[in-house]
């Protein structure tokens, strides 16, 4: 009777399964075969591969949307002059740097929408960063060649970046500060910016 359904509870009794009247312990051949355990694990492994992939997914949506989100924030902070309403509430040395010099300068001041910037690059064990923009609020120029900095010479031709929070009310921010210790021959007045430069 192998793959007939018979009517009933499992392990009950059978009245018309070879005229027994005992319990039976067979089972049901045609309900198990849909539930076996060989279909169940390969049903769950789908399951778990499909689970997978979509949690890899989103991982790497979120990571996406994270480094865009970084990337446009910076964009909006490289042309703020100041965090209006905000009190700077700590600073955290980073990383000294050494200037790098780009036709003798090793840095350019000029203003863009009548805000003061200076732009640099900056090396460190043998890497090269991108242009830094920083406007007057967020950077400051030691000349080395005055005399009131003179104890700041050696220094010469070094960026230090520090990083600073500010409050306001609840809400906290950080911004970089640089502080660019060069003699005045090395800065160069580059007038009015644009965006492209």
């Amino acid at each position: 009777m192998k793959g007939k359904y018979y009517k009933g509870t499992r392990n009950g009794y059978y009245p018309n399964a070879l005229k027994e009247s005992s319990p039976r312990n067979d089972y049901y051949p045609n309900t198990l075969k849909q539930n076996s355990p060989k279909k169940r694990s390969k049903t769950v492994k789908k399951n778990n591969n499909k689970i997978s992939l979509a949690f890899a997914g989103f991982f790497l949506f979120i990571i996406a949307m994270f480094s865009v989100g970084a990337l446009s924030s910076c964009q909006k902070v490289i042309h703020v002059e100041a965090l209006e309403g905000y009190t700077q509430t700590g600073e955290e040395f980073m990383e000294e740097a050494n200037l790098v010099n780009l036709d003798g300068y090793y840095a350019g001041t000029g203003t863009l929408n009548n805000i003061v910037h200076v732009r640099f690059q900056a090396e460190k064990d043998g890497q090269t960063s991108d242009t830094i923009d920083a406007t007057k609020k967020f950077f400051n120029i030691v000349y080395t060649d005055e005399a009131q900095n003179s104890q700041y010479k050696n220094l010469e031709g070094k960026v230090r970046a520090f990083k600073r929070t500010y409050k306001k009310d609840q809400d906290v921010k950080t911004h970089y500060y640089y502080i660019i210790y060069s003699s005045k021959d090395k800065i160069k007045d580059v007038g009015e910016l644009s965006l492209g430069d």
